[in-house]
């Protein structure tokens, strides 16, 4: 009986396809893309604040082979689309050993700078090696395509313009990184490597005071839900109120004020304190809206600290 080896078997199904001319496939949704108007969608719907600067649009890219600041810029990406995309408008792929620079000037209301508010800067994503820096400062890096990246800018801010800029990097099948299908040669079942910002960037201004995260986990066959709150303090023993509502949002389901067991009347300010406040709800019988697909019951959950 013949016997196929693995590496046979492997490179029948890579087949490169590098001089295959690439079909330019658009959307009804690209083709009426408006560069002033990307993503503006409110990109955390299940953790809200009112204060919400989208940051989606033109900046400014270079890439280059050094990891240095840009002498110059190539030109203008469309954001959060990546080099390699149509819509961003580069269409050029970023290769191992090169750098992806991204530049723009930050709206800050100086109003906020003095009133002790803190700046977070949040990508959804970025792939895949990315050091971000303000005024020609490091702020933070990261490593990994998928995950989020939030940044607390405030002490990096100044009067004025305030630049923003981004290195990446991407080794894609070079390196030893999670990449999905992804492939520098594309063909048989893998495709383009893609690079660089892909999920909208934005900032919000937020209290010294604030709420970190908010887990909420259910519990279906007891009918419950633990609802954990995570918050920086830099004022002393703040008061966390929480209220659910029915689906509908005429009932209120639960409301409960909580104060931290800690005394934290010592805590400076702007040098937060980690502080967690829990709470169980249990749902009754006439009250108990599972979701489902014909059905998808959603219970606001309103959730204020100070």
């Amino acid at each position: 009986m013949d016997t196929m080896d693995f590496k046979d078997a492997l490179r029948s199904i890579i087949k490169p396809h590098n001089e295959d001319p690439l079909e330019r496939l658009t959307t009804p949704f690209g083709e009426a893309l408006s560069k002033d108007k990307v993503l503006t969608e409110y990109p955390r719907p299940q953790f809200e604040r009112p204060s919400y600067i989208n940051l989606n649009g033109l900046w400014d890219y270079a890439i280059q082979p050094k990891k240095g600041f840009p002498d110059r810029y190539d030109g203008q990406i469309l954001v959060p689309f990546s080099p390699e995309a149509i819509l961003s408008g580069v269409e050029r792929q970023l290769q191992p050993g090169e750098y992806l620079w991204y530049r723009r000037l930050l709206p800050v209301d100086e109003m906020d700078l003095f009133n002790g508010s803190r700046l977070i800067l949040h990508f959804g994503a970025i792939d895949y090696e990315a050091d971000i820096f303000l005024n020609g400062n490091k702020v933070t890096s990261h490593s990994g395509g998928y995950l989020p990246i939030d940044c607390d800018i405030t002490d990096f801010l100044e009067k004025g313009e305030n630049e923003l800029t981004v290195r990446v990097s991407d080794p894609s099948d070079a390196g030893f990184q999670s990449r999905g299908k992804q492939i520098l040669k594309r063909g048989g079942i893998f495709y383009t490597a893609q690079s660089g910002i892909w999920q909208t960037v934005w900032m919000e201004w937020i209290p010294a005071t604030h709420i970190e995260h908010i887990t909420i986990e259910p519990d279906f066959d007891r009918q419950e839900v633990f609802i954990e709150v995570d918050t920086a303090l830099c004022d002393a023993l703040p008061m966390l109120r929480i209220c659910v509502m029915t689906p509908d949002a005429k009932q209120v389901l639960f409301r409960q004020s909580l104060t931290p067991k800690s005394n934290l009347a010592d805590v400076h300010r702007h040098h937060a304190q980690s502080q967690s406040y829990d709470f169980t709800i249990s749902i009754p019988d006439e009250l108990f809206f599972p979701w489902t697909p014909e059905a998808p019951a959603l219970y606001p959950v309103t959730v204020t600290l100070g």
